[in-house]
């Protein structure tokens, strides 16, 4: 290990380093955790120290010259020099100089450098996830072609046909679609394929229309948006029968230029409505073209800042389509204005015997069965005005209310508690976090505590987190914490505790993760799922409102 060489001063100095409330952190929350195992002197021992800094320094902390230097600084001479006799048949010639020059020669080559950097995780034993990422830039636009001899998928996934009742909901849209300027909701439960059957909706349209015709479809989320991006790829690469080009425009993707061809373009509401700010007029001539317009959150239809996008992205021809997971026990209809905005339209699984759709799809094993346990949090919360704001205009809960969250011991110990019980008893777990740093601390609570952890976030490189994924499906990693990026496109068959540690008031967003459990063996899930749910006293948006109250069909005790 590449500390074990320091001494106990230089190892409190590091952690603190990392974060000046971490040493306090942990003091806090090992005696409980530990109980009656705890040694009071635990966590002062030399060895231990080693142990936190191996769990709890961030994945880029090598990345920066001065620590890899102090910790070449700190090796035995025979240490060092084993390390250089290995590097230089990689193509390292380090010169056999002084133990300085040594340091300063190695510390010179970059991190990223994955020769390098690969070698010295495996010499020092260090975990996986200090390994750099890959950089890659994901480009705003692709072009689709049919598929031909000279002409491969871009992604390389066989195309799954619709099951019975999916191809039902899509034959009544199609029907829908051929009024002109119609409006509906498409409801389909999660874990049931609402987005897939979406899409091929979306695919048939843009095969009927016009060249040149556009689909525009509208998410809240970076995490949202990508994952349409690539199930429309999916369907359309084997539907096409014309070129066509998909359009990325959320984050720091351009505002999109018009093409000739057809266009399937993702936005991100934010985004669109942030371009709209500063020019009203920026999408009119996109609008004319405009077919279709898809939003992936029907009840965000309706608010002020929403509506005003759809309406400047609409023509007088457009259809305007809303997606929705809602059990089928709840009203679609939030609001009477928003029903009168969709004309009071949707289409829906229709079942023969009568039974709900929660049942029919359980019955066929589409959906697992569910053991859902909530976990009640010891905090009681109030949101500030400025954060009650955001509530109402993002239908989520602000990033600081999140942090704010995030950072309770009390509450992070219960966390623990239940984590670390699944572990020991073999479940395979995926954790949704309330933040990045949220995410990692208890991954690095849980290597910690021996147990095989690993993190991503929007931050991770596409390599990484796939191969991160896969090393959870082949039991490599026990629990696969994450912020945001696991609520969609993640397949882990295998999965047999989903643990929802972030308050959310989005339905869409509470949906898509314990949909990662609702999966049945119909469609490659499992039998039977652990939905674990932290439920906050949140004054003012308490259980009267939390969406988990929407899924309760989907519950099996």
């Amino acid at each position: 290990m590449i500390w074990s060489y320091w001494n106990t001063r230089q190892l409190q100095t590091a952690i603190d380093d990392i974060d000046d409330e971490l040493y306090h952190n942990l003091v806090e929350m090992l005696p409980p955790l530990r109980g009656d195992s705890f040694d009071p002197t635990e966590i002062d021992n030399r060895n231990n120290l080693v142990k936190i800094l191996q769990s709890f320094a961030p994945s880029d902390y090598f990345s920066k010259r001065e620590n890899l230097k102090n910790c070449l600084d700190n090796l035995p001479p025979a240490i060092l020099k084993k390390f250089v006799r290995g590097l230089n048949p990689l193509g390292f010639q380090i010169s056999k100089g002084s133990h300085l020059e040594m340091t300063e020669e190695i510390s010179s080559i970059r991190w990223s450098n994955r020769v390098f950097s690969d070698f010295f995780l495996e010499f020092f034993k260090l975990p996986s996830h200090f390994r750099p990422p890959d950089k890659r830039k994901t480009p705003s636009f692709v072009d689709i072609n049919p598929i031909s001899d000279t002409n491969p998928p871009l992604i390389a996934k066989p195309f799954k046909n619709l099951i019975d009742y999916q191809t039902q909901v899509y034959i009544d849209s199609m029907e829908k679609l051929e009024v002109p300027r119609s409006r509906f909701i498409i409801q389909m439960p999660t874990g049931s394929g609402k987005t897939r059957t979406s899409m091929e909706v979306i695919s048939s349209f843009l095969k009927n229309a016009d060249e040149g015709a556009i689909v525009f479809w509208l998410a809240h989320s970076s995490e949202l948006c990508e994952q349409a991006f690539q199930c429309f790829i999916e369907v359309w690469q084997y539907m096409s029968n014309k070129p066509l080009k998909a359009v990325r425009c959320w984050g720091s993707h351009p505002e999109p230029v018009l093409y000739d061809k057809s266009m399937f373009i993702v936005g991100g509401f934010q985004k669109i409505h942030s371009i709209l700010r500063k020019d009203e007029s920026a999408f009119e001539q996109i609008s004319n073209r405009v077919g279709l317009i898809v939003i992936d959150e029907a009840h965000k239809a309706v608010a002020p800042t929403y509506k005003h996008v759809i309406m400047k992205l609409k023509s007088n021809n457009t259809n305007v389509i809303g997606l929705t997971a809602t059990p089928g026990r709840v009203e679609i209809e939030e609001t009477v204005e928003m029903s009168e905005f969709f004309f009071e339209s949707k289409v829906n699984i229709r079942t023969q015997t009568g039974t709900s759709e929660i049942d029919m799809l359980k019955s066929r094993k589409v959906l697992a069965r569910i053991d859902y346990i909530p976990i009640i949090s010891p905090l009681e919360l109030e949101l500030t005005g400025s954060q009650k704001r955001s509530l109402e205009n993002t239908f989520d809960f602000p990033k600081g209310f999140l942090n704010t969250v995030a950072s309770s011991n009390i509450r992070n110990i219960e966390i623990m508690r239940k984590l670390l019980l699944s572990c020991s008893e073999g479940r395979k777990i995926l954790f949704f976090s309330c933040s990045v740093k949220h995410s990692k601390f208890i991954m690095s609570l849980l290597i910690y505590f021996g147990i095989k952890a690993a993190h991503v976030d929007g931050s991770t490189s596409k390599e990484r987190r796939e191969q991160v994924i896969e090393e959870f499906k082949h039991g490599e990693v026990q629990v696969l914490c994450n912020y945001g990026v696991l609520t969609t496109g993640f397949d882990a068959p295998n999965t047999d505790e989903v643990f929802i540690s972030r308050p959310t008031n989005s339905v869409v967003l509470y949906s898509q993760m314990i949909g990662r459990g609702l999966r049945g063996t119909t469609i490659g899930g499992t039998e039977k799922c652990r939905i674990c749910d932290v439920k906050d006293n949140i004054v003012g948006f308490g259980d009267q409102v939390r969406v988990y109250h929407w899924f309760e069909d989907f519950w099996d005790n």
